[in-house]
C-alpha cells in the first residue's frame, strides 16, 4: 500500500480509491502538468498481462473511454474519472443517452481490434460530460496473426481460464472458450438490462448458480419487469443476449444502429386512446367495410405518433355492435382517451363525424364533422388524426402527413378493405377470400402498397396452410414484397411480410433483419411480434419464442389465434399440460377456430389421449385445406399412432393423388409415413421438402410429431438446412 504523499516517478500520491483485478488503484497528482491522475498498480513489475494491458489501452483515444497517459515500472497512469457507478433502473430516456455512447466507445475499441472482456456497471461511470467506460485492464487484441497474438496477449487468458465478473459473462466466457468482440456484446446486454430492469437478467445464490443461468436460461422477460418498455427495445436486448455469438450483432456499428433506430418513447395512459369502430350510419354491408376501413386507417394514423399509444384494432373492435360506457372502455383498455363516430355514404358524397372523449370524465374534447367527396376519405381521416394530435398536445411537424393517400382509386381502395374484413377472421377460408379481394385491388392499382402486401401475406399464408404452392406462390411473393419495398422501404407491414417469408424460406438472418425494421417502424404490432416468434423458435429459442407469443397476445387480446399459437410453442417445449391450457383459452373465444382445434387435437394425441384428440383433428381438417400438413397430414399421422393403419393410408393415398394432380404439401406425407413407422419413405419426402424452397417446415426440428426420427442420421442431415 502507498502512503499519501509518497511518490512513483513524477506523480505524488493523495489517497487510494479501489481495487482491482490488476491491482491497487490511486488518486494521484502529476507534478510536472498539475494535473489529477489515477494510478494502477500490479504487484509485479512488467509481467506480461501488465504490458498487454498498456499496449491495449494505449490504442485508444475515444471521449467516452479513459485515457491511459503513462506507463511506469510497474504501474499504470490514467485519466482521473469523477463520477458514479451506473446503477438501474433509470429513465428511457437516460439509458438511452448512456447506452449509445458505451456501445460508440465499443465501436471504436473493436475497430482497433481491442475488446474489453469485463463489462459491467462497476466499469461504467456517470460523468457531467457523459459516460466513461474505465478498465480496459481485461481487453484482448483479435484479428491478428497467432505470432503476433502469443507475445501481445499471453496476459489476458491462458487455456480454460476465466477471466471477467461473472454475472456479466458470455456464455463462452464462463466456458473458458475464445472470444472475439460478440462477448462484449452480451456483457453490454446484461448491463443494459440492469438499466432498465434494476435487476440483472442471469441470478442464483452462488458463482456456480448463475454460470448455469448464463449458460442455459433464458433472461426473465424485461416487460415483466418493466412493461412500458417498447418491443423494439426488448429485441435488441435478447439479440445481444444470445446464447451462441453468431445469433448476436455482427459489430459493435451494427448494435448502435439497432440502439439508434429503436423506438424508445414509452406510452403512458394520459397519451393513449382507443378508437373505436365507427358506426356505419347506412346500415348495409357496403358502408359496414367502408367504416370498418376508416376506422382502421385512422388506428395506424395515430399508430405513427411517437409517445401515443393506440389500443390495436382487436381488441377495439371488441366493442364494435354494443354500446358500451366511457368508464367501461376506459377501465377495460387503460386509456386516456376515446375517439368514436360515424360514416355515411350517398353516392360519391361522404359524410364522417368524429369526436374526441376524455375518458376520465366523458367530457367531448373535440368533435367534427366532415362532407366530401369519397376521394377525400384520406384527407379526412389525415385531419381527424392532426385534430387529435394537437388536442392530446403531442408534437406534429407542420409538414409531416400522418394519413397517406395511397391511392387515387376508389374502388381499389374499397377491395382492400374488404380483403382486410376477411383477412382480420384469421382462417384459411377467410384468407383465400381475402387473397381474391386484394388481387382485384392490385389490378386496379397496382401502386397501392397495402394491397400489394395483402396479397403477398395470403400467398405466404398460403404456402404455411397447404392452399398454395410455393413453387409457384413464392416468386409472386417476392415480386409484391420487392415492388411494395421499392416504392415505400419504410413501410413497416412490408418488412413483417418479408421476415415471415424469409422464415418460410429459413433464411433466418434476413428474417431477423426485417423484423427489426419493421420494429423501427411501427413498434408492438402483434402480428410482426408473432412472426418474429415463429423465427425464434423455428431456431431453437423456446422460452423467448413463448414470451413473445406472449407479449402478441397482449397487444391483440380478442384474437384467438395469439393464445392458441403461444400454446402450440408450449407443446413443441414440452410443456403439454399447460399447451393445453392455453389453446383452450383461445378456443373459449371461438370454439370452430381451425388452428386451435388442430393444435388441440395434437396436443391431446402427444398426450396419449387419442380419443380425445382425434376427433378435433377431424374437426380442424374439414375447414382447412385438404392438402395441408394441419388438416390430412396431422389427422394420417395420429391415427395411424393410435392404431388405425386402414384410416391413415387411405388419408396418405388421398395425399399421393392430390400431389400428383395438384397440390399436397410434401411434409404432410411425410408426417403419415413416420406415423406408420415407415421411416425410409418419411425420410425421403422430407428431403424433397428440403429440395423445394418452402416447402420444408420450419418447426421440424421441434414439433413433437418428429420426434422419433429425430436421431436419424438423415434427418440430421435434413437439419443442416436450419444450420447454414
Amino acid at each position: 500500500m502507498l502512503a499519501p504523499d509518497s511518490h512513483l516517478g513524477p506523480y505524488q500520491i493523495v489517497k487510494p480509491i479501489g481495487s482491482g483485478g490488476m491491482g491497487q488503484v490511486y488518486e494521484a497528482r502529476d507534478t510536472r502538468l498539475g494535473r489529477r491522475v489515477a494510478i494502477k498498480v500490479v504487484s509485479e513489475k512488467f509481467s506480461e498481462r501488465f504490458i498487454g494491458e498498456a499496449r491495449a489501452v494505449a490504442a485508444l483515444n475515444h471521449p467516452h473511454i479513459c485515457t491511459l497517459y503513462d506507463i511506469g515500472p510497474d504501474y499504470l497512469v490514467m485519466e482521473f474519472v469523477e463520477g458514479t457507478p451506473l446503477r438501474g433502473p433509470l429513465p428511457l430516456d437516460t439509458v438511452r443517452e448512456y447506452a449509445l455512447q458505451i456501445v460508440d466507445a465499443l465501436d471504436a475499441a473493436h475497430r482497433k481490434g481491442i475488446m474489453h472482456r469485463d463489462l459491467k456497471p462497476e466499469n461504467i461511470f456517470a460523468t457531467a460530460a457523459g459516460i466513461k467506460l474505465l478498465d480496459f485492464g481485461l481487453a484482448k487484441f483479435f484479428n491478428i496473426d497467432a505470432a503476433a497474438e502469443t507475445q501481445a496477449v499471453e496476459f489476458a487468458t491462458q487455456a480454460g481460464l476465466i477471466v471477467g465478473t461473472v454475472p456479466y459473462m458470455s456464455p463462452e466466457q464462463a466456458e473458458g472458450r475464445r472470444l472475439d468482440e460478440r462477448s462484449d456484446m452480451f456483457s453490454f446486454g446484461t448491463v443494459l438490462y440492469e438499466l432498465l430492469a434494476g435487476s440483472r437478467p442471469f441470478r442464483g445464490d452462488t458463482q456456480a448458480e448463475i454460470i448455469a443461468a448464463v449458460l442455459r436460461d433464458a433472461p426473465r422477460p424485461l416487460k415483466s419487469a418493466r412493461p412500458e418498455i417498447p418491443e423494439s427495445v426488448t429485441i435488441v436486448i435478447d439479440k445481444c443476449l444470445r446464447k451462441s455469438p453468431s445469433e448476436r450483432f455482427r459489430t459493435a456499428a451494427d448494435l448502435k444502429a439497432a440502439l439508434a433506430n429503436a423506438q424508445w418513447q414509452p406510452a403512458t395512459e394520459s397519451a393513449s386512446v382507443v378508437v373505436l369502430p365507427f358506426l356505419n350510419a347506412n346500415r348495409d354491408d357496403d358502408g359496414e367495410f367502408f367504416a370498418d376501413g376508416v376506422t382502421e386507417d385512422i388506428i395506424s394514423a395515430l399508430a405513427k405518433l411517437p409517445g401515443l399509444r393506440v389500443v390495436a384494432r382487436s381488441s377495439a373492435f371488441q366493442f364494435k355492435g354494443r354500446t358500451a360506457g366511457h368508464d367501461e372502455v376506459r377501465d377495460k383498455l387503460h386509456v386516456g382517451a376515446i375517439v368514436e363516430g360515424s360514416v355515411r355514404r350517398a353516392g360519391q358524397r361522404i359524410r364522417v363525424t368524429a369526436a374526441l372523449i376524455d375518458a376520465r370524465d366523458g367530457y367531448q374534447m373535440w368533435s367534427e364533422r366532415y362532407d366530401r367527396v369519397v376521394e377525400d376519405v384520406f384527407a379526412i381521416q389525415d385531419e381527424i388524426s392532426r385534430a387529435i394530435a394537437e388536442k392530446l398536445e403531442l408534437k406534429l411537424t407542420s409538414s409531416e402527413r400522418l394519413a397517406v393517400k395511397r391511392t387515387d382509386n376508389i374502388e381499389a381502395y374499397n377491395l382492400y378493405l374488404r380483403g382486410r374484413q376477411q383477412w382480420f377472421r384469421r382462417t384459411p377460408a377467410g384468407y383465400k377470400q381475402a387473397e381474391a379481394y386484394f388481387r382485384r385491388a392490385v389490378d386496379e392499382d397496382a401502386s397501392f402498397i397495402p394491397s400489394l402486401v395483402g396479397l403477398a401475406d395470403c400467398l405466404t399464408i398460403g404456402v404455411f396452410y397447404g392452399n398454395s404452392d410455393p413453387a409457384i406462390a413464392i416468386p409472386e411473393v417476392r415480386a409484391l414484397l420487392e415492388r411494395a419495398l421499392a416504392m415505400d422501404p419504410r413501410f413497416a407491414e412490408t418488412h413483417t411480410s418479408l421476415g415471415f417469408l424469409d422464415v418460410v424460406l429459413l433464411d433466418f438472418a434476413a428474417a431477423e433483419q426485417h423484423f427489426l425494421l419493421s420494429h423501427r417502424a411501427k413498434p408492438d404490432q402483434a402480428l410482426t411480434v408473432w412472426w418474429n416468434a415463429t423465427l425464434a423458435s423455428a431456431e431453437g429459442r423456446l422460452d423467448e419464442a413463448i414470451a413473445m407469443a406472449h407479449r402478441a397476445g397482449q397487444l391483440e387480446p380478442t384474437i384467438p389465434m395469439y393464445l392458441v399459437a403461444e400454446g402450440l410453442l408450449m407443446m413443441y417445449n414440452g410443456e403439454l399440460p399447460r399447451a393445453i391450457e392455453t389453446i383452450r383459452k383461445g378456443l373459449e373465444m371461438d370454439g370452430n377456430y381451425p388452428l386451435g382445434l388442430a393444435m388441440l387435437g395434437q396436443a391431446l394425441a402427444e398426450s396419449g389421449r387419442h380419443d380425445e384428440g382425434i376427433p378435433m383433428l377431424r374437426s380442424a381438417a374439414a375447414q382447412m385445406a385438404p392438402g395441408g400438413y394441419w388438416s390430412k397430414g396431422l389427422l394420417g399421422h395420429y391415427l395411424a399412432r393410435q392404431g388405425d393403419i386402414i384410416g391413415a393410408r387411405q388419408i396418405l393415398d388421398e395425399l399421393l393423388a392430390q400431389h400428383q394432380t395438384g397440390h399436397a404439401q410434401i411434409v404432410a406425407m411425410a408426417a403419415i409415413f413416420a406415423g406408420l413407422d415407415d421411416d425410409d419413405h418419411a425420410l425421403e419426402w422430407l428431403e424433397k421438402a428440403a429440395q423445394q424452397p418452402g416447402a420444408l417446415w420450419f418447426w421440424i426440428p421441434i414439433d413433437p410429431l418428429w420426434a422419433r426420427l429425430r436421431p436419424h442420421p438423415r434427418f440430421q442431415n435434413i437439419l443442416t438446412h436450419w444450420r447454414r
